[in-house]
């Protein structure tokens, strides 16, 4: 009964920066792509850039 509810409140909870990070670099299509997500959210991190998401 417990495992019930603690998969559904894990559901609910919001994504960290972490996760979105990590979900924006897993949409990579390939080696380039994955390089220059890289270098966006690099450059997010320092304030010159907008979040990518």
């Amino acid at each position: 009964m417990f495992d019930r509810l603690k998969s559904a409140l894990r559901n609910l909870r919001m994504p960290s920066a972490a996760d979105l990070e990590e979900r924006y670099l897993a949409e990579s299509t390939s080696l380039v792509d994955l390089e220059r997500r890289q270098r966006q959210l690099d450059l997010a991190r320092i304030g010159k850039a907008p979040q990518p998401w």
